[in-house]
């Protein structure tokens, strides 16, 4: 007999069995493999072999019952509580030795039954007596081990605590060596007053920017994107991070260690920290992003002309005033498409970058408009602006296009 189971329903057989239906059993000849009657009129073929032909079988005895072993649990002995347990014991025990020894002396030697009851309050207050003189020596023993284990802590905390600040501070340490070499293999620009620069990098990071200061929206990384090296005397200083469909935000940490922070002063949710009488040395600058775990492609803008903008708007002709050039103006080159980035030339941009994102941008061959929003010249300077990354930039309306929606041509003085 290879198996005292059936191989359908795994049940042991058993002609016992309170099931009625499961008191009959089959055997493939094949393989010997056996199952119930009623379990084989469902299986019709035998799983081990597939054979479909099977006899009779009968089973001699039951299958011995399998014994559930029963899972032991670890015991944690704290030999402390054991041997405190003890003392309790012998302890105990001394006492009942003793008050039967003090009872028995009370009673005398002379084999009497009975005392007087000046002699058993004696008895009694000598017993009582001893028993306080025992429990105040049992007092003193417990708590002179514990000012024995409270003395060894403190020891042994005396003796770790050198170790551990010594520990704590060369880690401490090590860390600041660490920032330190990252910080100084950073990216650092060069740019004098009168400058400008403009590099690629990308927002985001995992610590909050308000780390920085309370001020301070966005999520940045722990070193700085880029380090800034500024020289020279300037009215202010500009910073700006352009990205397209995205929410980003900048921080700025001057040489002084102050903290300049912005989400969206730029437009189009792109921040822009500008710096009033900016100091020399190293900036700082962290590009971060508004929402945690989201990183943006994009560029950061770098420029300290703003001292200049101010005789030069005097020059740019008034909004009502835009379908000639000034002398001494020329159509900018070189520029960047802020709807994908392709290469503007001629004076040429694109609006489609500029609108928020969601809304629609057409023209009435006259009109440009985002959503309801119809643009105005303040907004085709600001476009220019950006396309050729020069804030001296202006719009003027002298193109050759039929379209008058496409004759906007960016200018700029030399």
């Amino acid at each position: 007999m290879n198996a005292t189971y059936c191989l359908h329903c795994f049940q042991t057989l058993d002609q016992r069995d309170p099931d009625d239906q499961r008191r009959t059993f089959v055997r493939c000849p094949n393989c010997g493999a056996t199952y119930h009657t009623v379990c084989w009129q469902a299986a019709t073929r035998c799983y081990r072999c597939g054979n479909s032909k099977v006899k009779t079988h009968r089973v001699w005895r039951r299958a011995p019952l399998s014994v559930p072993v029963r899972q032991l649990t670890p015991v944690v002995i704290n030999e402390r509580l054991i041997r405190a347990q003890r003392r309790r014991r012998c302890v105990r025990g001394f006492l009942n030795m003793l008050i039967a020894f003090v009872v028995l002396a009370g009673l005398g030697m002379s084999g009497a039954l009975f005392i007087s009851e000046s002699q058993a309050r004696l008895v009694a207050e000598q017993t009582a007596v001893v028993i306080q003189s025992t429990r105040d020596q049992i007092a003193r023993q417990q708590q002179a081990t514990e000012n024995a284990i409270l003395s060894l802590t403190a020891q042994h905390q005396t003796a770790v605590a050198p170790a551990t600040a010594q520990r704590q501070t060369a880690i401490a340490q090590a860390t600041e060596q660490h920032r330190a070499t990252m910080l100084a293999a950073l990216s650092t620009i060069n740019l004098s007053a009168g400058g400008r620069w403009q590099i690629a990098s990308t927002s985001g990071g995992a610590l909050p920017a308000a780390r920085l200061s309370a001020g301070c929206v966005g999520f940045i990384k722990e070193l700085p994107d880029l380090k800034l090296n500024f020289s020279g005397n300037a009215s202010e200083l500009t910073l700006y991070f352009i990205a397209a469909n995205a929410d980003t935000t900048l921080a700025v940490q001057a040489p002084d260690g102050a903290i300049f922070c912005d989400d969206d002063s730029y437009g189009n949710a792109n921040p822009q920290v500008t710096i009033n009488n900016p100091v020399q040395g190293v900036y700082q600058i962290w590009i971060g992003s508004y929402e945690a775990g989201r990183s943006h492609r994009g560029t950061l803008y770098i420029t300290s002309q703003v001292a200049q903008l101010a005789a030069i708007s005097q020059q740019i002709p008034p909004h009502n005033q835009r379908t000639r050039a000034p002398r001494g103006a020329v159509r900018l080159n070189n520029g960047s498409g802020l709807t994908n980035g392709a290469r503007m030339s001629d004076g040429e941009f694109q609006v489609e970058g500029y609108c928020r994102p969601g809304e629609r941008v057409r023209n009435t061959n006259t009109d440009w408009f985002c959503g309801d929003r119809r643009l105005q010249v303040a907004d085709f300077d600001e476009i220019c602006r950006r396309t050729y990354n020069n804030r001296a930039a202006f719009a003027i309306l002298d193109g050759s296009s039929a379209i008058p929606a496409y004759r906007w041509r960016c200018y700029a003085f030399r």
